[in-house]
Formats: structure tokens, C-alpha cells, sequence
């Protein structure tokens, strides 16, 4: 076969450019590209062979990555720009439903301090709306845009190279050719994995992944491009679904081997349409997951590698230097455009005021439109968690501007249920569970106003509910009042023998006024009325116990951009916390009680270090035993056991460096890492610097696995004086 080929190939072209007329023209190529899932990278190294080669390409078929390589050169992106924007592609964040955390409205942010499940339930009542994908494509979608740029055609035949993609037809089932409307939203359609990802709505039909139906659309491109010569690539050349009838199969398994028999059907169809002279190019890339997207430059080497082995048949197909040229300049050339905006228009939404998103969109008509604006300003939007999809669209009115017209689907509902869980152990038999949940009812009014609720239940008890209303329209100032019930038993220690256990407990009331700092942070002043209450579980019934009523002022400021809570690789977050008593008869005690934490992560490769910082104080005055500081425990001085040490100040500095090792087939990511810590707890008249220099210390080695549940650590601790422990951890330990 490969000598008839490269027999016949010279044969056709002189036959073909004969047929032309013109010794100039070169012979119609068409590039057909197949998907196969990060595998497809190497769709680019194909690419660079045939510019080296200066092999012109004059049509692109593809099918989902297929569709993305093709569609982003066939819209003018040079091959180094998109080999560089897939190498410093955050795939991970791509393929997630989160948006970038910077974009996060400050107060949802802090629940990630807590260790929430890593998904929301959509609801309106007591009903709860199903999603139509695992993932949510907003954040792949924009990264599609940015390769592809703004098209200012919807007819593909109009692009620098003629273009189509392939989807499937969510109703009947049937492929369907791509061949005009908005390219970025074409191409998300043609990697729509059902299931994974939500159907795609394009030119007025609901689509989803291409490759279930025709991987390889060698039929579309002889009717469409019509070509002399075509050059299929095929990523996906293996047959076998790797099942063996004597082998047991997980359903993971059993569901990959499934999904892949349509494509296979399909694909040796396809290969049935190639003709004799035509070229197939088989990338060696079996070895390589098709969901594992780190490996860009080997992938695009093995792209390369296969087509330089089909080099005796592409040199007929040459040009020289200076037709290449003439042909890149008039092919490769991305259409020049300069959009100045005419007008903005939004759509029509039922339950987010539609002049707060007029505010947050931050486009002035008259201006020149830039799409990294645009995209900033509609990822701030979407990181509200307002809204279930977000997109704009282009019209030009020749001389009469741009108009950018927003396109949204609300999320369902408007109230949020997340679940959580936290779980300790240690090896002194110290157990504790608790369960979290946090509701939060949005849009209660045309301000924005909101209901949010944290409850925990287990080891710790808690409530805190509060409505947290905008005073002006668009404004960062808020009212916030709120209800507050806590509870937790603590160990009592003397020379490091549990005596007693207490049950401290306090509920309450309090309303504050704050204002946001942009997503960075809040400040807030407030003034609570709280019941403190500390009895005797465990021990000596002799054992003091207090009960009384406070009123107090309360202040905070809270920094937070840190980019991931769980393992953090750069950023910083600091709080700053601050409550004094009033002077009335209620209160027996009066105090003031003041506590800072700082962090901040940076990291080169996969290592990262977090260096972290606590300090607290009574500002010399006697702080209750129900309010006063705690160390030992995980990550709280671990090598001395939980809340050990109690005191009226407290200071500890924490030095945590760690390593991504890899990941783990469902468990998720695994971490190694090590803690260095120091710090202590004393009393204000006991109090001198001289003690700092002589605290405690503790040495941790940990591991760690980032799983659904939230981080899970296994750790061993040495300290000062001898002391030790071993932990199993499920939660987000520090800061």
C-alpha cells in the first residue's frame, strides 16, 4: 500500500495541477484532524512538520480536540502561539466548574476555609434542579475564545482556511457539520462529552461531542473542501477496547471500554473514505491518557514524529519559499479588526437586577473593545455564582460599531446547599467528627440582599445565620446583622494528664456594619450581645463553672488571596480580629481580647512552602477561660496534644513546605510535605519576651491525598520535651 501510494500521489498532483491551468496553483489540500482527547495535542506537531515541509493546507475538518487544533489555525493562530497557549493552559482549572479564586466574591471565599464537598445543590424551596454536566464549561469556553479570537464572520468558508467541525445532535443522535455561526461556541460543542459536560446550543440545535458519531470526517471533507489530496490524521488508530473476557472490570473500566466502541465503529468507517493517494498520519500515542493534558511537548514530538515519516509522500506537495510565503501571508493571516462599541446589550433576567450587572460589567460604550477586558469583567460576573452560563456575542453594523450583545442563564433557584465534613484522630484516642452544611438564599431583594447559614453538628456544635443586606445599589458598604450559637468540649491538662473535660458554649446576637474591599477582603464594626456558658462534663465536681451575659464592640479586617485553601502555591491572607466588653452590670468580667493570622504561599515546580503566623492577647486584662487561647493538636503545635495549652496570650509560627508527588487513580492528588513549628500560650502577668525564646517546638512529616472529600493527612509529630503523636486528618488544618 505504501509503495501504491507513493506511486500514485506524484501521478494525481501532476494530473490536479495540470487540471488547474496553472503550473502556480498548488493542489487542493484538506487537513482532516481526529479527536482523542488530550491525546490530540499532537494534532499540533502534525501541524509544524507540514509548515516546515511548506506544505500549504487549504480546508480543516475536525472533530473535538481535532476541532480545537484545527479551528484555532484555521482562524489564523500561528502554531507557536498555540503549542505556547496549550503548554500554559491551567487544564485543571479549565475543566473545572470553579472559577479563578481572585474572582470569588470575598464573603463566599470563606467557606473555603472549611472543608465543603466540592459541589452545590441548586434549589428554590424544598426543590433541588438537576445539573446537565459534571462540569461546567465557562471557563473552557473563554479559553476558546481566546484562541480563536473574534471571527467577524459567521460563514467558516470565510475564514483565512475554510473550517468545519463536528457535533452530535443531543435529539436524534445524528453528526452534524459545523460550517457557521460562532466558532468558539462550534468548537466547545465538538468536546462536549455528554455527561461530563452540558450540551451545547449552536445555531439553534443541542449538541455534544462529535467523536461518538465521526471521529475522523473524511466524508465532510471531500464534499465540503472538495480536495485534490487529503491528510487525515488519526489519534485514536487502536481497535481494541483493552476488555478480556477472563479479566474483571471495574465499572470505570467498564464504562471507559463502552464509550470507546462508537468511536472505533466510526473511525474504520471513516478510514474506508480515504483514497488510494490520500495520506493517513497515525501519531504513536497509545501510551498516553486522553484525559491527562501535561504532557504537551511529548505529545506534539510524537505528532511530529509520525509525520515526518510520510515525508517521501508530502515533498511532491511542497512549495517553495517564496509561494509559501504569498500562500501564508494570504491563509495564515488572522482578519484584521478593530471593533470600537456601540452599544452594550443585556439580557432579560427574573431574579439578578439587571443594573447591578450593568455596574459589574465595566464596559463603557465608545470605547475600543478588548476582549481581555471583556472576559475579566464577565469572570467576576460568573464567579458571583449567579449565573449558570455566561456569553456575549459581536454584531458590526458597518459604520455604525460594535454592538456586544451579553447573552446569561441563571442558575436555577437562587439558594445553594453545600455539605462538609471534618475528621480527627489521634494516637492517643482522641476522636472527633463533625458534619457541616451551608445554606445561602441569594436576591432576596433588587439590592443583592442575602440569607446565609453555616451549621455544624458532631465533635463541634454551631449556628451562625446572617442577612447581609447592601445599602445602595452596586455599594461595598453592607448591614449585617446576625444570630450566633457555638458549642465545643475541651480537655483540661495538668502536667500533660487530661483532668477535666468542659463543655463551652455560647449564643447570641450582634449587628455589624462593613464594606468589601473589591474580592480581596472586608472590614467590618459591630456590636454584640452574647451568653457564655462553661460547665463540667468529665472530672472534679468541686471544678469552678461560669455563666454570664456580655454586651461588646467587636471589629475585624480580613485579607484573603490566597489561590487554593487546601494546598497553596502562592498568595496571601491575613484576619485581624478584635472584641471588648462594655461596662455594664451584666458582665462580671471585663476584657479585651485581640488575634491576628497571616499566611502566605509561594512555589517553583511542584514544590510550594507556607509560612504562617498567630499571635493573640488580652491587651493586659484577664480573659475568661471560655474565651482565652489554645495550642496542641494538628497542626496547632502538633506534637503536643489537642488544646493542651491555654492562656491569655499565644503566639506560633509555622513553616510548611511540601511536594506534589503525582496523583492517584480517583483518589486525587498526593502530597508529601514537612511542618516546622514553635510557639507558646501564657498568662498576661507571666508574660515576657525572655519566653518566646524558649517555647516549644514541634517537627511534623506528613502525607497527604486532596480526594472528594477535602485533604486527607496521615502525620507524625516530634517535639520539645520529648513529646510525639501521630494523626489522621480529614479537613483543612491551618490558617
Amino acid at each position: 500500500m505504501k509503495y501504491l501510494r507513493s506511486t500514485l500521489l506524484p501521478l494525481c498532483l501532476l494530473v490536479a495541477t495540470a487540471m488547474s491551468g496553472s503550473a502556480q496553483e498548488s493542489p487542493r489540500v484538506a487537513l482532516v484532524l481526529s479527536g482523542g482527547g488530550a491525546k490530540g495535542i499532537a494534532h499540533v506537531g502534525v501541524l509544524q512538520f507540514l509548515e516546515e515541509m511548506r506544505v500549504p493546507v487549504h480546508c480543516i475538518a475536525g472533530t473535538s480536540m481535532g476541532a480545537l487544533v484545527g479551528g484555532a489555525y484555521a482562524s489564523g493562530f500561528s502554531v507557536q502561539k498555540l503549542e505556547e497557549a496549550i503548554s500554559s493552559a491551567d487544564w485543571e482549572r479549565l475543566f473545572s466548574s470553579t472559577p479563578h479564586r481572585s474572582f470569588i466574591p470575598f464573603h463566599q471565599k470563606q467557606e473555603d476555609w472549611l472543608n465543603f464537598f466540592d459541589f452545590t445543590i441548586n434549589m428554590q424551596g424544598t426543590r433541588i434542579y438537576p445539573v446537565a454536566g459534571l462540569i461546567n464549561t465557562h471557563n473552557l469556553h473563554f479559553f476558546f475564545r481566546e484562541l480563536t479570537g473574534f471571527q467577524p464572520v459567521m460563514d467558516f468558508d470565510q475564514m483565512p482556511i475554510p473550517f468545519r467541525a463536528i457535533g452530535t445532535d443531543l435529539e436524534s443522535g445524528e453528526a452534524v457539520t459545523m460550517s457557521r455561526g460562532d466558532l468558539s461556541t462550534a468548537l466547545l460543542a465538538s468536546m462536549s462529552v455528554p455527561g461530563v459536560f452540558p450540551p451545547v446550543y449552536h445555531e439553534g440545535r443541542l449538541l455534544f461531542d462529535g467523536a461518538l458519531v465521526n471521529n475522523l470526517p473524511i466524508a465532510v471533507a471531500l464534499r465540503d473542501c472538495k480536495p485534490d489530496l487529503i491528510i487525515a490524521v488519526n489519534i485514536s488508530p487502536d481497535t481494541d477496547t483493552g476488555a478480556r473476557a477472563d479479566e474483571p472490570a471495574s465499572i470505570l473500566t467498564v464504562a471507559q471500554r463502552i464509550t470507546k466502541i462508537p468511536v472505533q465503529y466510526n473511525v474504520r468507517h471513516g478510514l474506508q473514505e480515504l483514497r488510494p493517494y490520500d495520506l493517513l498520519i497515525s501519531p504513536r500515542v497509545g501510551s498516553y491518557s486522553a484525559s491527562d493534558f501535561t504532557p504537551v511537548r511529548p505529545l506534539i514530538a510524537e505528532g511530529y514524529r509520525a509525520a515526518a515519516l510520510l515525508y517521501d509522500q508530502l515533498r511532491p506537495l511542497s512549495l517553495s519559499p517564496g509561494e509559501y510565503d504569498q500562500w501564508y501571508r494570504e491563509h495564515r493571516t488572522p482578519l484584521a479588526h478593530s471593533l470600537s462599541i456601540r452599544t452594550i446589550s443585556l439580557p432579560e433576567l427574573t431574579r439578578v437586577n439587571p443594573d447591578v450587572l450593568q455596574r459589574r460589567l465595566r464596559l463603557d460604550p465608545q470605547q475600543a473593545f478588548d476582549q481581555s477586558t471583556l472576559h475579566a469583567s464577565l469572570n467576576r460576573i460568573y464567579a458571583s455564582g449567579d449565573f449558570e452560563r455566561l456569553d456575549y456575542h459581536l454584531s458590526e453594523e458597518p459604520g455604525n460599531g460594535t454592538h456586544v450583545i451579553i447573552s446569561a442563564t441563571e442558575r436555577p433557584g437562587g439558594d445553594f446547599l453545600r455539605f462538609g465534613m471534618e475528621l480527627y484522630t489521634d494516637s492517643e484516642g482522641d476522636s472527633r467528627f463533625t458534619a457541616l452544611a451551608s445554606y445561602r438564599k441569594t436576591w432576596l431583594n433588587g439590592l443583592g440582599a442575602q440569607w446565609r447559614n453555616i451549621f455544624k453538628i458532631g465533635h463541634e456544635r454551631q449556628l451562625y445565620s446572617e442577612f447581609n443586606q447592601p445599602l445602595f445599589l452596586g455599594s461595598e458598604l453592607f448591614l449585617a446583622p446576625h444570630i450566633s450559637y457555638h458549642s465545643q468540649p475541651h480537655q483540661v491538662y495538668q502536667q500533660e494528664q487530661p483532668i477535666a473535660r468542659y463543655n463551652v458554649s455560647h449564643y447570641g446576637t450582634g449587628l455589624e456594619i462593613g464594606t468589601h474591599v473589591g474580592r480581596w477582603g472586608e472590614g467590618r464594626l459591630g456590636i454584640v450581645r452574647r451568653f457564655h456558658r462553661a460547665t463540667v462534663l468529665v472530672g472534679d465536681s468541686a471544678l469552678p463553672e461560669d455563666e454570664q451575659w456580655q454586651t461588646g464592640y467587636t471589629a475585624s479586617i480580613t485579607y484573603d488571596q490566597m489561590d487554593n485553601p487546601t494546598f497553596p502555591t502562592q498568595g496571601s491572607a491575613f484576619a485581624l480580629d478584635w472584641y471588648a466588653t462594655l461596662d455594664n452590670p451584666d458582665s462580671q468580667t471585663s476584657y479585651r481580647r485581640v488575634e491576628g493570622r497571616a499566611a502566605h504561599a509561594l512555589s517553583w515546580g511542584r514544590n510550594s512552602v507556607v509560612l504562617s503566623f498567630r499571635g493573640g492577647s488580652g491587651l493586659d486584662t484577664d480573659i475568661p477561660y471560655f474565651d482565652q487561647f489554645r495550642l496542641g493538636g494538628f497542626f496547632n503545635l502538633s506534637a503536643y496534644r489537642g488544646e493542651e495549652l491555654v492562656g491569655e496570650r499565644v503566639a506560633l509560627a509555622q513553616l510548611m513546605a511540601f511536594r506534589h508527588t503525582g496523583s492517584l487513580p480517583v483518589l486525587g492528588k498526593a502530597y508529601s510535605g514537612v511542618l516546622l513549628e514553635t510557639g507558646n500560650v501564657w498568662d498576661e502577668p507571666d508574660f515576657s519576651h525572655d519566653n518566646l525564646r524558649h517555647s516549644p517546638w514541634s517537627a511534623s512529616l506528613f502525607t497527604a491525598l486532596d480526594t472528594g472529600l477535602g485533604p486527607l493527612y496521615l502525620s507524625l509529630a516530634h517535639g520539645s520535651e520529648g513529646r510525639g503523636a501521630a494523626y489522621l486528618f480529614l479537613g483543612i488544618p491551618y490558617y
